[in-house]
């Protein structure tokens, strides 16, 4: 959408095509958040961040992984793609989420107030027709139907226990039964979604659903050289193809939901039903590209989050539970099959998905499934598995064994497996960390980006005794929001060939790519910046590489 909409600024015809039957992709189900460092909207809001400051820690935390080209690129073209697309249309609407902080914040260049920002609330009733047809909210990440941004997450953990926490309560419902009433508001990334799809309606470019590419076309230059063309499509049983004058972008997504790309190049175990990657998301836009000898990278890694499997409200199936905001709580602690902590439960969720694989890797203990254990004081204080504090869990997640209970440790440690005694030490070592306020071990609290989501009135705001029964087990896999590797891509988002040659015409974007953040997670919203701005970088290379060839034609006319 990004990339219809930067062609459309620039005088460009263009198409975009969509293999399910609803819009929106892995973003309509994220929480729409967007980190592109030193950006308008940021300096608008009194950020103290500096391009110098930004290239200092996408240095410091991509480092090496990614070419320099690419990481000037990203720090060139987003700031510029932002202002242009708010200045090109009404719909553009972003505010910086404060005091969101950079995930390595103590790093060179971090900040603790962050770069991340937000898509404004969104009025529903402005997309008509077109809101039932965008990707819905993944069910266990609603809450009991209210109208949250990432932000109220944030302070409604805190309910229990800071004023915040219950002012936010009261602003949510406000938001929620006014929606219901009058005025519904689309929040996260349905909003940001929501907006891209209102400036390609004014825009006036095609939105085609239910349409798969099947192929990728090509031709062959004067000069011998293959050239994409265009694209092979199947709709509605039909097939038809689209001719490219200039190039084809791709953004399909990444493999999360193929069980056979993740056997090929993940470590093991890894499994479909671990990702939020939503239906469709199988790898067709890379296998097109392999198919006609395009290069990949990084595709053994993943955007983690490690998370849990609960039913589904009144359903059976499985759906796949975050558990962000419950690894930064006081009262939960992670361990392995030993019942021993490996980690710092604080650590941004793609680098402790990495932990887990390595723990794992060991052969030690298993770490996947690790577990997530805490206690009845956790329950009542703090939001866990996206349920209130003081609430109850579902009958069918207790009753299913998805989330154990006992009412000693011993008792807990049998339903999962581990040794009791060495589960209850590693409880009451962890306890006596948290009356001291330092984690001797992994140093859990000790980074700001931890304390986001940590509980301010505590001495550590990541650590509180675990000790109160009943005690609390769930189990915790190396979960994603999608696959991180992808096509071979260069600092204009051209593919790129095995000896580094960009394949003429084509070009690729954001889960469908090696992402430009390589083995990290710098912010909030990483993976949906680099995408926006791969789709940006992508079209400014078509436009000046059509006004360098109508250069070099005048040129040639007038010799």
């Amino acid at each position: 959408m990004t990339a219809a909409l930067a062609a459309h600024n620039r005088g460009l015809s263009c198409v975009v095509i969509e293999a399910q039957n609803r819009y929106g992709g892995a973003t309509a189900v994220s929480g729409g958040i967007v980190w592109i460092p030193a950006n308008h909207v940021l300096k608008r809001e009194g950020s103290s961040d500096t391009p110098e400051l930004a290239s200092t820690y996408f240095d410091a935390t991509v480092g090496e992984r990614v070419s320099k080209a690419r990481r000037d690129s990203f720090l060139q073209d987003g700031p510029r793609m932002l202002s242009e697309l708010e200045q090109a249309s009404r719909w553009f609407r972003f505010h910086w989420a404060k005091g969101y902080p950079d995930y390595y914040p103590e790093l060179p260049g971090g900040l603790t107030e962050g770069r991340s920002i937000a898509p404004e609330l969104l009025d529903a009733r402005e997309l008509g027709g077109d809101l039932p047809l965008m990707n819905p909210p993944i069910a266990t990440m609603a809450l009991k139907g209210l109208s949250i941004t990432p932000a109220d997450f944030h302070d409604l953990n805190m309910l229990t226990r800071t004023w915040r926490g219950k002012r936010a309560i009261f602003r949510v419902l406000y938001r929620t039964l006014k929606g219901k009433v009058s005025t519904p508001r689309l929040t996260a990334g349905r909003a940001l979604v929501g907006r891209l799809r209102l400036a390609m309606r004014d825009a006036g470019i095609p939105l085609y659903l239910s349409t798969r590419m099947t192929e990728l076309v090509t031709t062959r230059e004067q000069d011998g050289t293959e050239r994409v063309s265009g694209v092979k499509v199947e709709r509605g049983g039909v097939e038809s193809e689209i001719i490219a004058r200039r190039a084809v972008i791709l953004a399909s997504g990444g493999f999360g939901r193929s069980q056979e790309l993740r056997d090929r190049y993940h470590p093991a175990p890894s499994k479909a039903e671990w990702t939020m990657s939503p239906e469709g998301q199988d790898g067709d836009g890379i296998r097109a590209g392999l198919q006609i000898g395009a290069d990949v990278d990084l595709m053994e890694k993943i955007w983690g989050q490690p998370s849990t499997l609960v039913p589904a409200d009144g359903s059976d199936d499985l759906r796949v539970q975050f558990l962000h905001i419950d690894r930064a709580s006081p009262s939960t602690l992670v361990v392995n099959g030993e019942g021993k902590r490996y980690y710092n439960e604080t650590a941004p969720y793609t680098e402790f998905a990495d932990a887990m694989y390595a723990e794992h890797a060991k052969g030690v203990a298993p770490a996947v499934p690790s577990w997530m254990i805490f206690d009845q004081r956790g329950k009542r204080r703090y939001m866990l598995l996206r349920t209130f504090p003081m609430s109850r869990f579902p009958k069918s997640w207790t009753d299913g064994g998805y989330v154990k209970v006992a009412q000693t440790v011993e008792d807990l440690a049998a339903q999962i497996g581990v040794p009791a005694e060495q589960l209850k030490q590693t409880l009451q070592r962890y306890s006596s960390f948290a009356r001291t306020g330092v984690d001797e071990d992994f140093g859990k609290g000790e980074s700001v980006y931890g304390h986001y989501y940590g509980d301010p009135t505590l001495k550590n705001p990541n650590l509180a005794p675990i000790d109160r029964p009943p005690f609390y087990a769930v189990a915790v896999y190396p979960g994603d929001v999608g696959t991180k590797g992808g096509l071979k891509i260069d600092e204009r988002s051209r593919v790129l060939t095995a000896d580094n040659r960009p394949i003429p015409g084509l070009y690729a974007s954001g889960n469908t790519t090696g992402s430009v953040m390589g083995d990290t997670y710098p912010g909030a919203g990483s993976s949906i910046g680099a995408a926006m701005v791969n789709s940006y970088s992508a079209v400014l290379d078509i436009v000046e590489g059509n006004q360098r060839a109508s250069d070099a034609d005048t040129t040639a006319a007038r010799a």
